[in-house]
């Protein structure tokens, strides 16, 4: 904020958004949502080997998270952390709980919607693939 001192009004404000967000159903799923995006992300980055393609994966990734408001709880407790030190009236502790809440609905959109939905729908390949490879061999 030293930097950018014109900014603190706004770090304030976008701090706040999140920082004294309730927890409730909705932030939980807006954590959920921002977890299973940043996860389909990087599935999008480690599958192609085109520059444009993942620069196009990170911007809609980038839209899709900070633009229509989602709560990821690394990306945002940046934004919370500015706010603070700005004069924020919300503190490290409203951050905490703030922070576990988002923290276990990107958990679970990460790796419980993502990679869970995933493993299921390749679990039959997966058998196939195995059934069909020759066993190792011990030299």
């Amino acid at each position: 904020m030293l930097g950018f001192p014109e900014l603190r009004a706004e770090a304030v404000s976008l701090g706040a958004h999140f920082a004294t967000a309730p927890l409730s159903p909705q932030t939980f799923s807006l954590a959920v949502l921002a977890g299973s995006s940043i996860t389909l992300l990087t599935r999008m980055q480690t599958g192609t080997d085109n520059d444009v393609a993942k620069v196009v994966a990170s911007i809609a990734a980038g839209f899709l998270i900070a633009g229509l408001g989602m709560f990821h709880s690394v990306l945002d407790s940046l934004l919370i952390f500015a706010g603070i030190h700005a004069g924020g009236t919300y503190s490290y502790g409203q951050w905490a709980a703030w922070f576990g809440w988002t923290l276990l609905g990107n958990l679970l959109g990460g790796i419980g919607l993502t990679t869970l939905l995933r493993l299921v729908r390749s679990f039959h390949r997966l058998t196939e693939w195995r059934s069909t490879s020759p066993p190792p061999t011990s030299d």
